[in-house]
């Protein structure tokens, strides 16, 4: 049995090392407190570096005793002092910042301020900002700000800026402010927004497009999708199917494969990219149905969808299209039969390669590159002999895994040239 004074001296260690935690800790504290009050102070001095790097600190430790100085060096004479102060308000998410802030957005002289003070109006969430927001998404000239204030209304989440971010969404010359009025909607996910960011689809720039797409999806808009694809305008349809060729998804094939008959090739063709995206084995017979369709685009298209699937049973029909009257048709079999078209491709890609088509001997010796088979090599070597240019460019890694000597000059200009 151990004795009360064999604990004692334990205890009496235990009760030291809390009292010199305890004391390290409010040491901490004090030094933490020291430290704001010094960057506070570093707010009023001459070096305008010095109080932007001060309001950037502060910012980050959302200590609410920086709040009033951080308001009131929204006023400071150097604009990157006032940018760093509205981002620092932002973080600290007081509604006190709320009215300072809108002021800077509606007044102050340089746009970054005004962009900045919309993010940060953003990240504090208050519905007292998002008449303000609208006024600057619609009416603001500077791009930046409109983008400013299309991200701050999507992160309030008020469903009075839906109709302002689809005007947005329809009309910004800026496709970074549509590409963020097409977030914001997502992040919303009003059902008004559903036809217009289908309709983005036609967006000439990826990104919107893909930001429209995205949104839809975290929108759960599948049901509008899908009526969208039986609409009597072949636009809204077309738009449809390429919303669902950006999203995928299995619940879409059904929809797809139906609108991979559409009577207009500019539907179908975007309904064999979504089924190629999905990669779904029920595609492959409508697929290779259509490598026989009537329109090009359509046929290239549906070589590429499978090509994405990698199913073998499409590899007759793609040597077939390897012959197609289409440069693009011939050049998608060709790198679909890289994919999946084995030993029974060579032949047929081998022809290819005297094609006059320089696209498609690239794509052709890209394919037998890829396949492996000792018959390509000494063709392959011969268009790099010859210096075609086209072929030596598909079959690059071949040449270079191979080490063959004296072929760096012609590699390079092959590369180059492309």
């Amino acid at each position: 049995m151990i004795g009360r004074w064999a604990i004692a001296p334990v205890l009496a260690t235990v009760c030291v090392g809390l009292v010199v935690l305890l004391l390290a800790v409010a040491c901490a504290e004090e030094a933490e407190e020291d430290r704001v009050e010094s960057l506070i102070a570093a707010l009023q001095d001459e070096d305008a570096d010095v109080r932007e790097r001060a309001a950037e600190a502060l910012g980050n430790r959302g200590d609410v005793r920086a709040l009033e100085p951080l308001i009131g060096a929204l006023r400071d004479e150097d604009a990157d002092v006032r940018r760093a102060a509205a981002v620092a308000l932002g973080w600290m998410r007081s509604g006190r910042a709320v009215e300072p802030l809108l002021a800077a957005l509606q007044g102050d002289e340089d746009y970054r301020v005004r962009e900045w003070a919309a993010k940060a109006l953003g990240v504090i969430r208050d519905g007292q900002a998002v008449e303000p927001l609208i006024a600057a998404l619609r009416n603001e000239d500077e791009s930046d700000v409109r983008w400013g204030a299309a991200d701050a209304l999507g992160k309030i989440g008020d469903a009075r800026a839906v109709e302002p971010l689809i005007a947005a969404l329809q009309e910004d010359e800026d496709w970074l402010v549509r590409a963020e009025a097409a977030e914001a909607l997502g992040e919303i996910g009003d059902p008004r927004a559903d036809q217009p960011l289908i309709a983005a689809q036609q967006d000439e720039v990826m990104n919107v497009r893909d930001a429209a797409a995205e949104a839809l999806e975290a929108m759960g808009a599948a049901e509008s999708l899908i009526a969208a694809l039986h609409d009597e305008d072949a636009d809204v349809r077309e738009a449809a199917a390429k919303a669902l060729a950006a999203m995928g998804g299995a619940w879409a094939v059904d929809p797809l494969l139906a609108a991979l008959r559409d009577e207009d090739g500019d539907v179908r063709g975007p309904a064999a990219e979504a089924l190629g995206r999905i990669a779904d084995p029920r595609a492959v017979e409508p697929l290779v149905a259509a490598l026989r369709d009537d329109d090009a685009d359509v046929r290239e298209a549906a070589a590429e969808a499978l090509k994405r699937i990698g199913d073998a049973r499409a590899v007759e029909s793609l040597l077939v299209a390897l012959r197609d009257e289409d440069d693009g048709v011939r050049e998608a079999a060709a790198e679909a039969l890289g994919e999946i078209g084995g030993a029974g491709a060579v032949e047929p890609l081998l022809a290819a390669l005297g094609d006059e088509d320089s696209d498609l001997r690239k794509a052709a010796a890209f394919a037998l590159a890829k396949i492996e088979d000792p018959r390509a090599v000494e063709p392959l070597l011969a268009a790099l002999r010859n210096r075609d240019l086209a072929a030596v460019a598909g079959a690059y890694r071949l040449f270079v895994a191979r080490g063959e000597s004296d072929t760096e000059g012609v590699l390079i200009e092959a590369l180059n040239a492309e």
